[in-house]
């Protein structure tokens, strides 16, 4: 693997190679306004974690809901904690999901009401509507909870954003721009983005065909 080489981004000590060290892993080197980690450097050889973690298969019974939702919800990384409070003020007081479609519009009342939930209701919420939902409607015997590596996922996707600023507009104009409220909010990729791809393998598949 060649070297990699970043121009363009602030170069005094500190900087680009500091957001590196503590994003990436990366030990890179700062000469002639241009950043370089090596081609031998340990944490680019390893390559990017897996965006994706799947958890261990657990059993289903109509006496564990409790266990397993306990389970599931252990799966779910902390950074998802600090997410839902910092944009608790933004999250929807009324769900409003269409009637008449029987388990789907069931599942989708309960999917949402988990999403919006703290970690303690949503637990709640698990062994109380969503798994005796699911063994009723769909008799399930074992769940396997997957979760997404959301935060180490985003600083990839941010760094390419801001490599790409920086070679728009320069290094002058790069930190007025990176501290606007969501100025890449409108660009995609974002770390969950994948759960589109994730959910139609994963989650209720008969229903393109049953409902």
């Amino acid at each position: 693997m060649p070297d990699l080489k970043f121009t363009g981004f602030p170069t005094a000590p500190g900087t680009v190679d500091a957001l590196l060290r503590d994003w990436f892993g990366y030990h890179a080197k700062i000469q002639d306004d241009i950043c370089t980690v090596p081609e031998d450097d340990p944490a680019l050889l390893a390559g990017p974690a897996d965006p994706l973690t799947i958890h261990h298969q657990i059993e289903i019974r109509e006496d564990n809901f409790a266990e397993v939702a306990d389970s599931m919800i252990e799966a779910v990384p902390a950074e998802f904690d600090r997410h839902a409070q910092i944009f608790a003020n933004e999250l929807p007081s009324n769900i409003v999901l269409p009637g008449g479609l029987g388990a789907q519009s069931e599942f989708h009342a309960i999917a949402s009401e988990i999403a919006v939930a703290s970690r303690e209701q949503a637990t709640h919420c698990i062994a109380t509507r969503l798994l005796p939902f699911m063994q009723r409607t769909f008799p399930i015997k074992y769940v396997v909870p997957v979760s997404v590596q959301a935060a180490n996922t985003q600083q990839y996707l941010s760094f390419s954003k801001v490599a790409t600023l920086a070679g728009h507009v320069g290094t002058d104009d790069l930190d007025t721009l990176l501290r606007r409220a969501k100025v890449f909010s409108g660009i995609e990729l974002s770390s969950l983005d994948i759960l589109n791809f994730i959910e139609p393998v994963t989650r209720l598949a008969p229903v393109a065909f049953t409902f």
